[in-house]
Formats: C-alpha cells, sequence, structure tokens
C-alpha cells in the first residue's frame, strides 16, 4: 500500500523503516516483559529455540536473515528470538 500512495521508492523506504520499528517494538516490549519468566520456559519446551540461539551466536547475520526470510509468522520471529540472548542490533537487521 504504501507503493501506491508514495510511488515504489519511497513506499519501499517507508514500508522497511515501518516494518523494523514495528519488529524492533515488539522485540523490546518482549524482552522487558517476557524474557525474565518466559525464557527458562520456553527454551526447556521449545529446544530449537535453543539451538537456533546458538546458531546465532556462531553465525550471526546469515542465521538472522534466513530466519527473517523463513515462512513464520511475525509473532512467532519477533518473541521468539527476544528470549534469546542476542543483541537487540543484530535481530533489528
Amino acid at each position: 500500500a504504501p507503493g501506491a500512495i508514495f510511488g515504489w521508492k519511497v513506499g519501499f523506504a517507508v514500508a522497511l523503516v515501518g516494518k523494523t520499528l514495528g519488529s524492533l517494538g515488539s522485540l523490546l516490549m518482549a524482552r522487558l516483559f517476557l524474557k525474565g519468566p518466559l525464557q527458562s520456559k520456553l527454551l526447556a519446551r521449545f529446544p530449537r529455540l535453543n539451538a537456533i540461539g546458538q546458531a546465532v551466536a556462531e553465525e550471526g547475520l546469515p542465521v538472522l536473515v534466513i530466519l527473517r526470510l523463513s515462512y513464520l509468522p511475525i509473532v512467532l520471529k519477533n518473541y521468539g528470538l527476544a528470549v534469546l540472548d542476542i543483541s537487540t542490533g543484530q535481530l533489528v537487521l
């Protein structure tokens, strides 16, 4: 929709900034409210999250790019990655 309103170049930039700010907002809220109480529960229940955290720690950006491009609901990506020990800067990219 931003492309129809602003043209494709400006619309792409608006959509990219909006998606990044939305992801950052949900990430920070999840870290503030959910990380402490849910981290141990989620990591115990979903061992793949721990494996993803280890892969990001070892490989970094390529793993995060693959996760961002994967066909998963954005809610799972943002809140699932928020409980891991990954820097905010890495997650925003």
